[in-house]
């Protein structure tokens, strides 16, 4: 007889527990879809934040000459920038708390150096004339203005002409100036046309002495421990005493000297356009040493601490010793052939190069000479440094932007 088999349904608890199974399996599976929709939205928004913050970094970097982005590599901080109303710009001559702006019309703007606000703008001079220096005095609350053929004083709070030297604030030179001027106490020192280095008594407005160095002067007299070193357009240099303006001693190069020169306490460093880099003692005129380049020297050297900085056409930026010991054809501590520029301050170990020609700003490492940075700035006219170390820089564009940056901490 056969047996039909018993078919057993399940019991009421396991039925619960299943469908208990099943609510929690869909329950998760909820809960995950969910979770990956919201990762999602969080993820479109954080990609959406990141867009608009670089349209604003985009846009802040065209905004300035160089932008808080570019700055920040090398380790710089932008803190404003001035629009320049005329545009085309002969000087910017930083000052402590200020920095006049020397337009190509010859007017003079007075600019708080730490907010870039315009505190005063005037005209200095016709757009015919020569202005060759800004000297502000900022202990007397003055301002000198050095043309051609006279010294104007300004007052440093207004810009209005001030009465300086016996009642007048301009005063007519007997020697037509031709390079830039250098205050040391009551006197202001030049070059003139015909040679003569020229103690100006500014305070009185007339010429105290004149020192005939050249048949004519083409740059700025050095000043050093009551020193003024002036250099000759047929490659004459000069040391005179400034209070009594004797002479301490005098050489001729071998040709011209086109490069401003620069002093420490100890020596006077000289580039010429006979190919030679030279270091002479300040007081006595004796060679210290001397360096035979490939090129003549057309840039000035620079002097931080213990290190002379040249930049040699065709070689690139080479680093001296300033005061080896008993080398007298000098010691050279590095060259750096990619560098076309000088330097224009230190950083730390970090050097700032600056080329107008390419419109470079580079940053090497001050200890080997080794590139780091290269920041191309087309845009850029001129880059001015407040200091020789950790200086502010003033970058002047082409439709007379001025951007301050100061280093960061």
């Amino acid at each position: 007889m056969n047996e039909t088999p018993l078919h057993h349904r399940p019991s009421p608890s396991i039925l619960r527990s299943l469908i208990c199974l099943v609510g929690l399996a869909a329950l998760l599976s909820t809960s995950a879809c969910d979770a990956n929709r919201h990762m999602t939205d969080q993820q479109r928004t954080d990609a959406e934040r990141e867009q608009r913050q670089e349209v604003v970094r985009q846009q802040l970097e065209q905004r300035y000459m160089v932008g808080p982005t570019s700055a920040a590599k090398i380790n710089y901080t932008v803190q404003w920038q001035y629009q320049v109303p005329q545009r085309r710009v002969r000087q910017i001559i930083p000052a402590k708390d200020s920095v006049f702006i020397l337009t190509h019309g010859n007017n003079l703007i007075r600019v708080m150096a730490d907010s870039g606000q315009k505190v005063w703008t005037v005209s200095v001079a016709n757009s015919l004339q020569k202005v060759h220096s800004i000297i502000p005095v900022v202990d007397q609350g003055l301002v000198l203005v050095l043309t051609d053929n006279s010294i104007l004083t300004l007052s440093l709070a207004t810009g209005m002409a001030e009465n300086a030297a016996i009642g007048k604030a301009k005063q007519n030179l007997e020697w037509i100036a031709n390079t830039k001027g250098t205050l040391s106490g009551e006197y202001l020192l030049y070059g003139a046309s015909s040679g003569q280095l020229v103690w100006q008594a500014w305070q009185i407005g007339f010429a105290w002495r004149a020192y005939q160095v050249d048949h004519t002067l083409q740059r700025r007299p050095i000043v050093q421990n009551n020193i003024v070193v002036s250099t000759g357009s047929s490659g004459v240099i000069m040391a005179c005493d400034i209070k009594t303006a004797s002479q301490l001693w005098r050489t001729q190069l071998l040709d011209d000297i086109v490069a401003e020169p620069v002093a420490s306490s100890n020596a006077l460093y000289v580039a010429g356009l006979d190919q030679h880099l030279r270091a002479f003692d300040l007081s006595s005129g004796r060679s210290l040493w001397r360096v035979l380049t490939t090129s003549p020297l057309t840039d000035s050297p620079v002097l931080i601490g213990n290190t002379i900085y040249q930049q040699i056409p065709g070689e690139g930026l080479a680093a001296f010793n300033a005061l080896p010991q008993n080398k007298l054809n000098g010691e050279h501590l590095w060259t750096s052939p990619s560098i076309a520029g000088s330097v224009i301050t230190k950083r730390d170990n970090m050097l700032l190069t600056w080329n107008p020609g390419m419109k470079m700003l580079r940053t090497i490492a001050s200890d080997r000479g080794t590139p780091t940075i290269d920041m191309h700035l087309p845009d850029v006219l001129n880059v001015t440094s407040t200091d020789i170390e950790e200086g502010t820089l003033y970058i002047l564009g082409i439709d007379g932007r001025m951007t301050c940056l100061s280093p960061s901490n």
